[in-house]
């Protein structure tokens, strides 16, 4: 059985482990980005398609406000206290480059006739900025912020890199605290909030000698640019932005009042929270070229329900998914402990298994990434 796993997952893996495009060589072909590879006269890619909010039939956005109160327990010893916490949530869809257009990008950047095999681009990493302004009365900005931090979170199939295509949708969640729960909420409450969704694809490669930000727009963010401009000045990595724009965010509480929800949580968390934050990075660092697949395991006490296990994945197919915020099907209880074990599938004849750890919080954020001991060292990093 594992030999087949192991199998299946070779089958999977992107090509581009073994590529590497060059991004000197960027070619716009049908409004489209285009890389050939630096190795392979017969390989080029096509950079991922804009990202827009995914709305139903009725123009209704996928999009929720969930803020939670907590009151105190007596299980805890803290009644009487009083703290909010808010997770925004909304579902985003990417334009899909259709096969008349990839046909055409395809015969335009090999018109000898050889048959070329143009791919998706590799992408290890996703950097998203949401805004939001609170305007006054008069119309005039009163309030802003610009919050990094959120993922983008592969709930199901729709969310993975298929062979020839990038995914179609994937969901955005971000955390915030306090003051920026409260000023979203009151701003979106009174219609008096602008929101919006700035980001920017990341890829590895050969790089050009200039990398300055490529925008598909004139609507990227100030905030963006100037986070992206402070990265490139202090950290060193060798990931270049291939990519990046914004788009706003129209939100009518009045029209569709579920859009915004308050909850207690004093024993129990409901059905779909996001209650604990799971980071892996050994796909997007490419710390671990021995890995195909991490499992994250988590296992609760569900109310009424007895016990219930989830499980979270990370993956070479997947680089970019390096954040994902853990749901359970059902409310859980936040009195009792909640668990989690870590099964890696790689080239060893048999998987690697911790036991189970216990988290002593609900409000946690759980790093699987690799210890230094386990990190592969490349010739690269060596240098």
């Amino acid at each position: 059985m594992l030999h087949v796993l192991k199998t299946c997952l070779l089958i999977l893996l992107p090509l581009f482990a073994w590529t590497q495009p060059d991004f000197s060589s960027y070619t716009e072909l049908e409004g489209v980005r285009c890389f050939k590879d630096a190795k392979a006269a017969g390989i080029a890619y096509y950079s991922p398609g804009k990202l827009r909010m995914a709305v139903n039939a009725e123009g209704k956005p996928d999009f929720n406000l969930l803020q939670t109160r907590y009151t105190g327990s007596y299980l805890h010893g803290d009644q009487g206290t009083s703290r909010f916490s808010s997770i925004v949530r909304f579902r985003i869809v990417m334009d899909r480059l259709s096969q008349e257009n990839y046909e055409k990008i395809r015969q335009k950047l090999w018109p000898s006739g050889q048959r070329g095999e143009l791919r998706p681009l590799p992408v290890y990493d996703i950097f998203t900025l949401l805004g939001f302004s609170a305007l006054s009365g008069s119309g005039g900005q009163k309030d802003s912020l610009s919050l990094p931090g959120g993922s983008l979170t592969s709930e199901n199939d729709g969310g993975e890199v298929k062979k020839g295509f990038f995914w179609k949708e994937r969901e955005f969640s971000l955390r915030l605290d306090d003051h920026s729960s409260q000023l979203l909420w009151n701003g979106l409450t009174n219609n008096q909030t602008v929101l919006s969704f700035s980001y920017a694809f990341f890829s590895r490669g050969l790089h050009p000698s200039s990398a300055d930000v490529i925008s598909d727009g004139t609507g990227l963010s100030k905030e963006l640019v100037k986070t992206l401009k402070e990265m490139k000045d202090s950290t060193k990595t060798d990931l270049f932005m291939v990519s990046a724009d914004a788009f706003s965010i129209q939100i009518d509480p009045v029209k569709w009042p579920d859009l915004m929800q308050k909850v207690d949580i004093n024993e129990d968390i409901p059905p779909g929270y996001p209650a604990v934050e799971v980071r892996c990075y050994d796909f997007s660092g490419n710390l671990r070229p021995d890995l195909y697949a991490k499992n994250v395991e988590f296992k609760a006490m569900a109310a009424g329900r007895g016990e219930i296990l989830t499980r979270i994945r990370f993956d070479r197919r997947n680089p970019d998914l390096s954040v994902v915020h853990l749901r359970f099907g059902f409310a859980v209880r936040i009195e009792q402990p909640l668990f989690y074990r870590i099964t890696e599938v790689g080239d060893a004849d048999t998987p690697w298994r911790s036991d189970w750890i216990r988290l002593e919080t609900w409000n946690a954020l759980v790093d699987v990434t690799s210890p230094k001991e386990k990190i592969i060292m490349t010739t690269e990093d060596e240098e």
